[in-house]
């Protein structure tokens, strides 16, 4: 059994017609949530990790996703509804045959960037932010501001996803989901000399995956146009 027997999109909760950026987003929220290391012991999370890892590596790669498409259209119609219902889980074959530690470690190092002592996270997960320049401004230097969004840990319910007020409530922060996203802005300063592909880090200011956990880095590529 191969992952085309899977429903990718319905694994990131994405419409078949998601930009490469929804996709990302989608696979940034569901990763933030699921991660073995937000879910110590937790073999159901462990698993929908793997799977969430490997839709993602498939549909964030062009070429691999036309050919799961392929399949896919033939399969849902081209609607993206199900022609009989039919559960998309975790099976024996699939486990043994394609959800491998180097997978989702390859993934999350070439897209997060994520640093580990082990198998335990050190730091949240970088977040990757490409920056159109002038060549001019390459050349001489200058100030740009960006906007972003992270993801950080709720500290209204300490990632819980609910308050305890005598009864047990969804916490209206999260909204459940433990983690939150916050809008920044950012004033780049582009250093005189500047070459396209150059990267500006900037400490702390990607996504912070855990309590008293430090946050991640940005990492600002320059695309000198």
């Amino acid at each position: 059994m191969s992952y085309h027997s899977l429903n990718l999109y319905e694994i990131l909760d994405i419409h078949p017609e998601a930009s490469q950026a929804e996709i990302k987003k989608a696979f940034r929220r569901l990763a933030f949530r699921c991660h073995p290391d937000r879910n110590p012991g937790d073999a159901e999370a462990a698993k929908r990790f793997q799977l969430i890892s490997l839709a993602y590596e498939i549909l964030s790669n062009p070429q691999k996703k036309a050919s799961y498409d392929r399949i896919y259209i033939k399969r849902y119609n081209g609607t993206g509804h199900r022609r009989r219902s039919c559960k998309f889980g975790l099976d024996d074959n699939i486990k043994v045959n394609i959800f491998h530690s180097d997978l989702t470690n390859s993934i999350l190092a070439d897209y997060f960037g994520i640093a580990r002592t082990g198998n335990t996270l050190t730091k949240g997960m970088d977040l990757c932010f490409y920056l159109q320049v002038e060549q001019k401004t390459a050349t001489e230097g200058g100030r740009e501001a960006i906007f972003y969004s992270r993801l950080i840990f709720c500290d209204t319910c300490f990632g819980n996803g609910t308050i305890h007020k005598g009864n047990i409530e969804k916490c209206s922060a999260c909204k459940g989901n433990g983690f939150r996203e916050e809008q920044r802005e950012l004033v780049v300063e582009i250093p005189p000399g500047t070459n396209d592909g150059d990267r500006l880090y900037f400490r702390c200011l990607g996504d912070q995956n855990f309590f008293g956990m430090p946050p991640g880095d940005l990492v600002v590529v320059i695309k000198v146009c």
